[in-house]
């Protein structure tokens, strides 16, 4: 299975054969996210689990380093797919974090016009969204009007 966390690094060329190859555990992992099931990762490597400790302590001010750009149409899809309700819009429409962030990227994946981004380093990468789950699914999940 490929990652698809944007913010890293840009997605291999393979994803769309990568996602087929992989069609059958995607089924299993998304009713588990329907389900809000919850699986302790295993972390064998200890600097692994460090690294994934250090994150998780700094993942919700992250999104201070997110920006909007002009391209954005105010559709808020952005706060819609937000499963922690960390995305809200200003008067204009035009998203703005609220700091509790937990990384999932969401919002920069969904958003159709590739507006947010983090810092300078997600404009020109590929978003992947798995075609199975609309956004329209996720924010009826999320409750995030």
């Amino acid at each position: 299975m490929f990652s698809n966390y944007v913010v890293a690094y840009d997605m291999r060329e393979t994803i769309e054969e990568e996602t087929k190859q992989s069609q059958k555990d995607l089924i299993q992992i998304i009713q588990s996210i329907k389900n809000r099931e919850i699986n302790k990762l295993s972390i064998t490597e200890p600097l692994q689990e460090i690294a994934y400790r250090v994150l998780i302590k700094f993942a919700h001010n992250m999104d201070k380093h997110y920006n909007v750009s002009d391209d954005c149409i105010g559709c808020g899809i952005c706060k819609k797919v937000c499963p922690v309700g960390n995305v809200d819009l200003d008067d204009n429409n035009k998203p703005y974090f609220k700091h509790h962030c937990e990384q999932c990227v969401a919002c920069i994946q969904y958003c159709p016009k590739k507006a947010i981004n983090y810092k300078n380093k997600t404009q020109n990468r590929r978003r992947y969204t798995y075609p199975g789950i609309k956004y329209t699914e996720l924010a009826e999940m999320n409750k995030n009007d």
